[in-house]
């Protein structure tokens, strides 16, 4: 696992600035507020799934220097490499299960 952060305050500051933009974007999203806690609780879940994978998703000076704004692009510009990187994917499984070879060319 790895240690993004100089103390375990840090840590915990990434986790509640995360969880308020999470609450932001919820509140957005379905025009009600949302429980904070929970929104912590994602936070600390994708935290996790940072550390397990040794890449976060923003710095804490990122969520320190962000607008809402910045956040919300920030997330969509992630979102769509998540969804190239999974269309790769399903591209390459297709490949595997019916066995072409896009190399292979009939003249």
């Amino acid at each position: 696992m790895t240690n993004f952060f100089k103390s375990e305050l840090d840590r915990d500051l990434w986790i509640k600035l995360n969880g308020e933009f999470i609450n932001e974007f919820q509140m957005k999203v379905n025009k009600s507020p949302s429980d904070i806690n929970g929104c912590e609780q994602v936070a600390k879940n994708q935290l996790k799934y940072d550390e397990e994978n040794g890449k976060l998703r923003m710095t804490l000076e990122q969520l320190l220097s962000f607008s809402y704004e910045q956040y919300d692009e920030h997330v969509k510009n992630k979102h769509k490499e998540w969804c190239k990187i999974f269309e790769e994917l399903k591209k390459e499984e297709i490949l595997k299960k019916y066995g072409w070879n896009p190399n292979f060319s009939q003249n």
